[in-house]
């Protein structure tokens, strides 16, 4: 009986001292998963931003650049760019001054024009998007004939909306850029010629 009482004695405190041991390496797994699992998070609003852009651009009627041209189908420019940000924003993500780089890009008339998104003071409701890059000679989208094939393509540095302190980067890098790519062929409306001429009669 005294053997067994001086054993339990002697173990007084182990707990404490597991405990202490194993938590630092318990509380670097959560974060992980916090981390990842952010990151996917942030990749899905990424990749639908993407694809908002690329719906936009198929229909042929919004500009993809500060290049408007002679078209008369939309008065302002970077309405693709535009519409991916404010979906961005409108789902949460921080937009900063600079950063976020969408590319809009004709592949079959070899067009692209890439933009810099940030908002515009404490608007909410429309992006700024700021020309990176030479100006190609017509706009990638406005220009564009039916089934061209447009390419969206966006970046966006994970270091704006991840959740954990920036001293856990090595899970997933120092900043790693999240990037999502929507092609979409053009569906704009093709002309149809259509002949007024009245056929005469097959008897004649």
């Amino acid at each position: 009986m005294v053997i067994t009482q001086r054993s339990r004695q002697s173990r007084r405190g182990v707990a404490a001292v597991e405990a202490a041991f194993i938590l630092p390496f318990l509380l670097l797994l959560i974060f992980g998963i916090w981390e990842v699992g952010r990151l996917l998070h942030v990749n899905e609003f990424v990749t639908n931003a993407s694809r908002e852009g690329g719906r936009l651009s198929a229909t042929g009627n919004y500009s993809g650049s500060d290049v408007l041209g002679t078209s008369t189908a939309t008065s302002t420019t970077f309405d693709v760019q535009v519409a991916v940000a404010n979906y961005l924003q409108n789902s949460g993500l921080t937009i900063p001054g600079s950063g976020v780089k969408i590319t809009v890009t004709n592949e079959t008339q070899n067009l692209s024009m890439s933009g810099i998104a940030s908002m515009s003071g404490s608007s909410t409701t429309r992006a700024v998007i700021t020309g990176s890059g030479s100006s190609p000679g017509a706009d990638p989208v406005l220009t564009a004939n039916q089934f061209d094939t447009i390419r969206v393509d966006v970046e966006y540095p994970f270091s704006f909306a991840r959740w954990s302190p920036n001293n856990l980067f090595f899970y997933v890098g120092s900043n790693p850029i999240i990037k999502a790519t929507t092609t979409w062929e053009c569906l704009r409306d093709k002309a149809v010629a259509v002949d007024a001429t009245i056929p005469g009669s097959p008897l004649q």
